[in-house]
């Protein structure tokens, strides 16, 4: 337990403890004042999944930390300071200066929809529009997806609003003509999997090796990197090694991770933890990116900037299909602010670029 799940490593308690604690925590009393021992410790789990895997009993404690923050939403008890920050950033992404749904001009139903998820073009938004316009070049009937898949009111524990997000996501993709998503965020292919099941769903870089003829923009030298899977790619072999192929045709010597290549751990984003618990979150960084004196490649755009964050080497993968302005993995992370500025910013260059549209600002 301790070696794999990070909270029982950080905590230094065994699982039946802290399940104990969480039913201390969800227990219905009727004062005003009753001890809840659990409260931040539901809200550190980073829903890697891990636990189920590596346990001998196969103990979920990932489940039961999510139903706990169900319980606790419904109990009106969820402390609204570990997740409300998240959930304005979700509004954010999906209210009028984040989001975008559209076919191309001049096509009514799209085969296929790029879903980037509600982070990459917040953390980078050349990533997007660089794609974006590699993918219309194989297919001109690509409609743009920028929305949030609804996985921070999934970890905040509030089943109706998630519901509601679900619907609206069903709504937008129906409203393109149901076509294929192809999504570039792991975690947003595992929620999109999940609750909207009807929707056919590929990851961006098996559809880029499908259609062939992408020449990676960037050139491995003598240097060995590591390719660090996200938690949310167990079971996911065509996607890791359609990375591993790209990285390899680009040149890259490449050196598996001990533990990280067959256990994928979260590199910290997971579950929302950071306001929750910030020493945790920073236990967890240090865990992942001292597994190897290795830099870094990577496929999620939340475990960049996680290791970034930390002064660890890492390249996204789509530094190595199109290019990285010769950072060499040393990329400044934006501000949260500016993170917003770089949502409204690609939807901006979006529309003018492929819609010939000028997106006006109102914002006071």
């Amino acid at each position: 337990c301790k070696i794999y799940c990070d909270l029982v490593a950080y905590r230094g308690k065994w699982p039946i403890a802290i399940k104990d604690e969480v039913k201390a925590t969800m227990h219905d009393g009727q004062a005003d004042i009753k001890i809840q021992p659990a409260k931040r410790l539901i809200n550190i789990c980073t829903h890697c999944g891990l636990c189920k895997d590596v346990c001998p009993a196969h103990i979920d404690m990932d489940q039961m930390f999510l139903e706990a923050r169900k319980r606790l939403h419904k109990m009106d008890r969820m402390p609204w300071a570990f997740h409300d920050f998240w959930l304005r950033d979700m509004e954010h992404a999906d209210g009028k200066w984040g989001s975008l749904v559209r076919t191309p001009p001049g096509t009514d139903k799209s085969n296929y929809a790029f879903f980037p998820g509600c982070q990459l073009g917040a953390s980078e938004p050349r990533y997007v529009s660089d794609t974006y316009r590699w993918l219309l070049s194989q297919d001109p009937t690509m409609a743009i997806f920028l929305k949030c898949c609804g996985t921070p009111v999934k970890w905040a524990g509030n089943e109706e609003k998630h519901a509601e997000t679900i619907e609206n996501l069903r709504l937008d993709w129906e409203g393109l003509g149901k076509p294929n998503l192809v999504v570039a965020c792991p975690n947003c292919i595992n929620n999109i999997c999940e609750f909207l099941p009807e929707a056919n769903v590929i990851s961006l870089y098996e559809f880029m090796e499908e259609k062939g003829g992408l020449i990676p923009a960037m050139k491995g030298k003598s240097e060995v990197w590591s390719v660090f899977d996200p938690c949310a790619t167990v079971e996911k072999e065509g996607l890791r090694q359609a990375v591993r192929n790209y990285t390899e045709k680009a040149g890259f010597q490449l050196e598996a991770l001990p533990v990280q290549e067959n256990h994928t751990a979260c590199c910290s984003y997971g579950g929302h933890v950071s306001i929750a618990n910030p020493e945790f979150a920073d236990f967890v960084i240090e865990k992942r990116i001292t597994e190897s004196e290795n830099p870094y490649i990577t496929y999620c755009i939340n475990c960049r900037d996680s290791f970034l964050s930390k002064g660890k080497r890492t390249l996204h993968i789509l530094d190595i299909l199109f290019g990285d302005e010769g950072r060499g993995g040393h990329a400044t992370l934006p501000t949260v602010t500016e993170r917003r500025e770089n949502r409204t910013l690609l939807k901006k260059n979006l529309l003018k670029e492929f819609w010939l549209e000028e997106m006006m600002d109102d914002r006071v």
